[in-house]
């Protein structure tokens, strides 16, 4: 009946672990399931009372024992834990009795996290106390010289565990387990006992627990417990809650204006970048204003330079004038004959028809006595007036310049002329 018994619960085991590993591995916050290996001593000698080091009839002393587990994080206080055991009993005693007792056990266990149940926040990043208790099949496999027996039995178990966090993925623990075995055959003996009818026996494990899950994250039995505080810290963090509120509205607003302010800036940006735009059209095309003034003056100094005589009498069809304008002339011919002048006359307004536009009036014929002089001007500038002196001489080289109004002691040669006044 218990071997059944055992087989179903061991099968159901297996179920609901499946079922947690499935839903461990949806976890995202902490880790929650768990692999342990772990390995010690059973502590199995005569005692009465069964105390501590555990109440055989037939003391075994202290044997190998090895298993795993496999846990699952119901909460961070409550963990729920199904476990593998293996190990054997010998008669140390010397009587002539002995026994072996191969056995495994299985069992299903609750671990509760002291650290969470006494919100001890120093211990719980690095050190977690714990207890256990639980349930499970005790496997017998017993020959003695009383016979043999291998029947599966109840057992009761509990006991206390320190574990120590070495990473989010292992951690390393130490562990003392009291088992009572519903059975008084686990050493080979049925004898007579002052206190319970049953053998007891302890272990003393050390192992590693290994936990899967998240990356980041932790096993869920190192989350540090929430903290106990006093009515003025409360109202104290409240009022902390409701500055940092405050805080957080007027940064929004901040931000707000921050935005506002860098749009306002991008407009203005964009303006400049206009403005520059345009200055530097402005700029080519002052640029070209000044070079088309500059071309203007030029023109206007040729044009003043075409146009440098001051304004004289008119030669009739002839050339001939009766009276000359103050400033300044070249002469270039003095001629006995009207025609020899009016040649000459012909020769010099080619001779200057490129320098300015009305060279036609600007070489003059007057007659002095009984001679014809040719001249070309009237020139306010004498400079002017020595350009066209070079021009001439490379054809008539004895051309020179005459200034009217004439000198006083010149005077008398010239009467008969006229100044324009």
């Amino acid at each position: 009946m218990i071997t059944r018994l055992l087989k179903v619960c061991v099968l159901a085991i297996l179920m609901a672990f499946t079922g947690i590993l499935s839903e461990a591995t949806g976890q995202e916050a902490e880790r929650r399931f768990s692999v342990t290996l772990q390995g010690g001593l059973t502590l199995a000698t005569y005692n009465d009372a069964g105390r501590l080091a555990g109440g055989f009839d037939a003391s075994s002393g202290y044997r190998p024992i090895f298993g795993g587990s496999i846990q699952y994080a119901l909460s961070p206080l409550w963990s729920l834990e199904g476990t593998f055991h293996m190990g054997s009993f010998e008669n140390e005693d010397d009587v002539a009795f002995n026994y072996t007792n191969d056995y495994m056990a299985f069992s299903l266990r609750n671990i509760i996290n002291l650290n969470q149940l006494f919100q001890t926040n120093r211990a719980s990043n690095y050190i977690n106390p714990y207890v256990l208790v639980g349930v499970g099949a005790f496997m017998n496999d017993v020959e003695s010289d009383a016979g043999t027996y291998d029947d599966t039995d109840w057992n009761f178990i509990g006991g206390i565990g320190v574990a120590f966090y070495l990473s989010r993925t292992l951690d390393f623990f130490v562990q003392y387990d009291y088992n009572i075995v519903m059975s008084n055959r686990v050493d080979g003996l049925v004898l007579p006992r002052r206190s319970f009818e049953s053998d007891q026996f302890a272990t003393a494990q050390a192992g590693l627990r290994i936990n899967f899950g998240r990356a980041n994250a932790r096993h869920s039995s190192w989350r540090r417990p929430p903290m106990d505080i006093f009515e003025d810290d409360y109202n104290r963090l409240m009022g902390l809650g409701s500055r940092i509120d405050n805080l957080e509205r007027r940064s929004a607003q901040q931000e707000d204006e921050i935005k506002r302010l860098e749009q306002q800036l991008t407009t203005q940006t964009r303006q400049l970048d206009g403005i520059q735009s345009t200055q530097s059209d402005m700029g080519t095309r002052l640029t070209n204003v000044e070079s088309q003034l500059a071309n203007m003056d030029e023109r206007v100094t040729d044009v003043e330079t075409r146009r440098t005589r001051t304004t004289g009498p008119v030669p009739s069809d002839d050339g001939l004038v009766s009276e000359l304008a103050d400033g300044h002339y070249v002469q270039i011919y003095a001629a006995l004959s009207l025609s020899d002048a009016q040649r000459v006359r012909q020769n010099a307004i080619s001779m200057i028809d490129g320098m300015f536009d009305n060279a036609g009036d600007m070489v003059l014929i007057t007659q002095r006595r009984s001679f014809y002089e040719v001249r070309i001007g009237v020139f306010d500038s004498f400079s002017d007036t020595v350009n066209v002196l070079r021009t001439a001489q490379n054809t008539y080289d004895d051309a020179f310049v005459t200034t009217f109004p004439r000198p006083a002691h010149l005077r008398e040669f010239y009467q008969g002329m006229r100044s324009a006044e």
